[in-house]
């Protein structure tokens, strides 16, 4: 059991009821919250003559600072190597090198460490509340729970307070525990993280950006691996477009947590731009990547989040990224710019970003998600385009996705660049949702979403590039189907068992030693019409396109004009020239039905027949031939 005195047991007090456990209460409470008379008076007028007090009930001794001429070296000397509180009731001249782990410092409002030219290294505890407790310009580290205010922060967002923070983030320790602890209104300019681990941890604090310009408001540069900010924290950059971003995380494996941030013209930057352009070798294989994301969000931003780098990985969970330029008062001299400035709202420059659960909106003509390829120089990375992957969450945007390549990359990537999947909302705007650049050629998919749009007369996607794979469920687009509106233009659709080619008539006469059959007249199917332009009625070809087809279902009637119930006929399946399919008919007519199992590209079908006479076939849809097909 502990007791609340440390001097000779001989001179300890005889009785021990619970005034002891209040009255060191009170002496606890009196230094961390009152002043140092407060605190001083406390003492002197417990503790007995001749008895070391202890505070908050602690068995150690504890010492006044002035009683040792304001010297934390003399203090120290005078402690010694046993446990000791050091009670900071005056100026303390910080001139020993460090504060050793059996030694707690309390300083009590109006107490206050000098720190001179040498650095001041705490490896015990230090306790005060959110008061000055620091002055002077030099150093000190090792602090476990410090707060901007011990180094001379307003903490109301009416001064300059980036100093403070700085000094404070820069004074945390290493100790298991250590974070920089905010809680009040600081205007700042930009701070810099670069120690490994670091934590920011904030009790509903804000960060508000002082007039710039800076890169950014909060940078975790590469050093610093494995930092976070738990908590709540709120920053605003109220619509100052001299800053580049809000936050830039330029370290692996950071974790975010419900962090919003307000009217900045970029919430998030992760990665580094000079990778996308400093054309020197390796950089665009550079990346950060395990960062995670957990709550909060961009609120009235311009832009949400840019990822940059070949191995940038990020996930965002539960977050809501929104884009909603037009918040500023008529009359606002900022207005015009704001509005003009750029306002994409997620751009991927190489990078993959995940987003899982949470809401992505923006209320504009401007794509939502723009991808762009990196120019790397290992083969194994393929100059690919960046890539976002939306799971089960909420999305609100004119349209949703589009591909840019403003220096013409060669990308031989063929990997998807968008993934939505189970997702629901609305589009805002009649662009088409989806639109590529020409030399993308990776891949597009959207499944099991449900999105509407009343009104809505564009293309689901414009694909420049027909080797993009594009596999886009009509059902994801609530009225699409019925609008005729499941039209991919270009690309290479991926689907199952989907009628690409339905064709009626066939003005010829077949001869006795046969001839492939010339059907007419190519009906418009709305899932199909990418297909149509792969026959020619002149050959009665039909030529596979790029990507190949499965499960490829041949269905073909040939009605004879003058035919007689005895005519007997032979009706071939052909692929690339060769029977693949046989059948011997009696009867006015033929008939065949026969299911290729795989079509390359380039290979050709064609339907011929081999009557025992002559016939001329009959130009109505008693002739056609039908085609359906999937492609995974």
């Amino acid at each position: 059991m502990t007791t609340p005195w440390a001097g000779p047991a001989a001179k300890r007090p005889a009785a021990r009821g619970p005034g002891h456990r209040v009255r060191g209460t009170r002496r606890l409470r009196a230094f961390l919250a009152g002043s140092v008379a407060a605190a001083a008076g406390c003492l002197a007028a417990e503790v007995p003559a001749g008895v070391t007090p202890a505070l908050g009930g602690t068995a150690s001794r504890c010492l006044l600072a002035s009683a040792h001429g304001g010297s934390l070296k003399a203090a120290l000397a005078a402690i010694g190597e046993a446990p000791a509180t050091l009670l900071v009731d005056a100026t303390l001249a910080g001139d020993a090198p460090a504060v050793p782990s059996q030694v707690e410092v309390a300083v009590p409002r109006g107490g206050l460490i000098v720190l001179g030219e040498r650095p001041l290294k705490v490896e015990g505890t230090l306790s005060a509340g959110r008061y000055p407790v620091f002055s002077g310009d030099g150093v000190v580290t090792g602090l476990k729970g410090p707060c901007p205010e011990w180094f001379g922060a307003g903490g109301r967002g009416t001064t300059d307070d980036t100093a403070a923070v700085q000094r404070a983030l820069d004074s945390i320790g290493d100790r298991p525990g250590s974070r920089l602890l905010l809680g009040g209104k600081y205007a700042i300019t930009g701070l810099l993280v670069s120690r490994f681990g670091s934590m920011i941890h904030s009790e509903n604090a804000w960060l508000v950006a002082r007039p710039g310009p800076s890169e950014s408001l909060i940078r975790f540069a590469p050093s610093a691996h494995s930092s976070c900010i738990t908590g709540k924290l709120f920053i605003d950059l109220d619509y100052n477009l001299g800053y580049g971003c809000a936050i830039q995380v330029n370290a692996r494996h950071f974790i975010g947590h419900n962090v919003e941030i307000w009217r900045a013209p970029l919430g998030w930057l992760i990665g580094d731009r000079a990778w996308a352009t400093s054309g020197i070798p390796g950089d665009a294989e550079r990346g950060d990547s395990e960062i995670e994301i957990f709550g909060g969000g961009t609120l009235h931003c311009l832009r949400g989040v840019e990822a940059i780098g070949a191995n940038t990985i990020a996930k965002f969970t539960g977050t809501l990224i929104y884009s909603f330029p037009w918040t500023l008062r008529e009359g606002d001299p900022r207005k015009t710019a704001w509005e003009a400035a750029d306002c994409t709202l997620i751009r991927v420059i190489g990078a993959l970003l995940y987003f899982d659960s949470g809401a992505i909106a923006n209320f504009n003509t401007i794509p939502m998600i723009d991808a762009q390829p990196i120019a790397t120089t290992h083969k194994e990375y393929f100059r690919e385009y960046g890539k976002v992957f939306v799971n089960s969450a909420h999305v609100e945007a004119g349209n949703f996705f589009a591909t840019s390549n403003p220096n013409g990359i060669q990308s031989a990537g063929r990997a998807n660049s968008l993934s939505m999947i189970g997702c629901n909302g609305y589009l805002s705007s009649d662009n088409p949702v989806v639109t590529t650049d020409p030399l993308f050629a990776g891949g597009i998919l959207i499944q099991n979403c449900g999105f509407y749009r009343a009104g809505r007369t564009s293309e689901i996607a414009v694909i420049a590039n027909p080797r993009v794979t594009v596999n886009i469920d009509a059902g994801s687009f609530f009225d699409a189907g019925p609008r005729g509106l499941e039209r991919v233009r270009g690309g290479t659709q991926l689907f199952s068992n989907r009628m690409i080619l339905q064709v009626q008539g066939a003005a010829q006469t077949v001869p006795a030693e046969g001839d492939i059959v010339k059907f007419l007249t190519v009906t418009p199917l709305p899932d199909g019409r990418d297909f149509a332009g792969c026959y020619a009625a002149t050959t009665g070809l039909f030529t596979c396109p790029y990507g190949g087809l499965v499960n490829v279902r041949v269905r073909a009637a040939l009605a004879a004009t003058a035919g007689e119930a005895g005519d007997t006929y032979e009706v071939h399946v052909l692929r690339n020239g060769e029977p693949v399919f046989s059948r011997r008919v009696v009867g006015f007519g033929a008939e065949v039905d026969y299911t290729i199992p795989v079509l390359a590209e380039g290979d050709t079908v064609a339907v011929r027949l081999r009557p025992r006479l002559p016939r001329a076939l009959d130009e109505g849809p008693g002739t056609y031939l039908q085609m359906t097909a999937s492609r995974h």
